[in-house]
């Protein structure tokens, strides 16, 4: 009752606000979801790597499949969104827009589209070599360091375009 009072006393700030966390009221609905989703599978996968790191395989093995759901989930967002003709343009500083936003924008575009690829392989790689018929999540001997090797090159490009989604919301909506 208390969240649905505070949405409906909030009145969208004019453009000239110098608080930019008001702005956020501005935002289309679908970049602050795809926003939320991004943060959230963000926190999801870290979870995940420390689980695994702790060798409770349970968790870890729920935590990353919950965080390729995210991915996916983030995904069809982004082509909800976009194909219902929402524009993102940078409105900022030029040099911001020249020195920032395309260099990160291109590393996260090339990084997003490798990862989809890698993370799936990697996905399909686990589930095939799982025991089946187990409580808790094993491999065999031969492949679990095979699979925290591989994890281990993956985590940081997996981790790479979610950490460009944010700034990107908060260079296009909040700055």
């Amino acid at each position: 009752m208390i969240i649905i009072f505070f949405f409906l006393m909030i009145r969208r700030p004019p453009r000239s606000t110098l608080f930019p966390y008001t702005t956020l009221f501005r935002s289309p609905p679908l970049a602050i979801s795809g926003f939320i989703t991004i943060a959230l599978g963000l926190v999801v996968l870290i979870a995940g790597n420390i689980q695994g790191k702790k060798k409770k395989l349970k968790n870890h093995k729920r935590l990353m499949i919950a965080a390729v759901l995210l991915a996916f989930i983030f995904l069809v967002q982004y082509v909800i969104r976009f194909s219902m003709g929402e524009e993102t343009k940078f409105e900022g500083n030029e040099v911001i827009r020249n020195y920032v936003y395309f260099p990160v924008l291109i590393i996260h575009i090339l990084f997003a589209h490798v990862t989809i690829v890698i993370v799936l392989i990697h996905v399909k790689r686990a589930s095939q070599n799982l025991i089946q018929n187990s409580d808790i999540p094993q491999f065999p001997k031969e492949y679990r360091e095979q699979h925290k090797s591989f994890g281990k090159k993956v985590f940081p490009l997996w981790t790479t375009p979610y950490l460009g989604g944010i700034l990107f919301f908060f260079l296009l909506y909040v700055i």
